[in-house]
């Protein structure tokens, strides 16, 4: 998904729930919806993802592109799960 705040543009991973205007931000947990307005525009583009040198790599046509490490959903999700387990000691 492409989000451009202000004249701050930022390239980041989600995933679209079809036939929504919906998607959920990977890195933030948290569901989003595209939106076109002065301040503040989201747009979700499909991607295809590719295996490039230990990282995967999404791209959408030759204009937008990103790489993340192959541990990049593990390393966010993992805090989450680690976060949510009962605290005992032994």
């Amino acid at each position: 998904m492409k989000e451009r705040v202000s004249d701050k543009t930022e390239i980041r991973l989600g995933i679209s729930l079809i036939g929504t205007p919906y998607y959920i931000d990977v890195a933030c947990r948290r569901f989003f919806m595209e939106c076109q307005l002065p301040a503040i525009s989201r747009k979700a583009y499909p991607a295809v993802r590719t295996v490039a040198s230990g990282c995967y790599e999404y791209r959408v046509g030759t204009f937008l592109k990103l790489e993340c490490p192959k541990s990049y959903i593990e390393d966010i999700y993992q805090v989450a799960l680690y976060d949510t387990l009962p605290q005992c000691v032994l």
